[in-house]
């Protein structure tokens, strides 16, 4: 069992992130930056604390989980597709981001390169 935090380490909002993910999470010249990054920015703010970036180091990214049972943080904020083995092991937001999972050719078809053709 962890020990209790002292009150200042409860001040702090710690968020493991895989990083680079862009849009999500990467890190620019001036530090983190991305969607996530930001999100997670407002809601420490919001409930008044600090926030910290912890880099999740792992090659498997389903490992980043493990972080929060051994409280290295206490959220991950890094564009993850929630799946039934994830949600047996966290608990998650709503869904803020669908992609689909999809790819993008090396060269667009003419009829998707206007911006306003609805064909795709």
């Amino acid at each position: 069992m962890q020990a209790a935090q002292s009150t200042e380490e409860r001040k702090v909002l710690k968020v493991g992130a895989a990083l680079p993910d862009p849009p999500f999470e990467l890190l620019a010249k001036d530090g983190p930056a991305g969607f996530d990054i930001d999100w997670m920015k407002r809601i420490a703010r919001k409930l008044g604390r600090d926030w910290q970036l912890v880099p999740y180091k792992g090659a498997d990214f389903n490992g980043i989980f493990a972080g929060l049972a051994d409280g290295s943080y206490d959220c991950v904020a890094s564009g993850t597709t929630i799946t039934p083995g994830r949600q047996a092991i966290a608990d998650f937001c709503a869904p803020y981001c669908v992609s689909g999972q999809s790819s993008m050719p090396a060269a667009i078809p003419t009829c998707m390169a206007s911006t306003t053709s609805r064909a795709w």
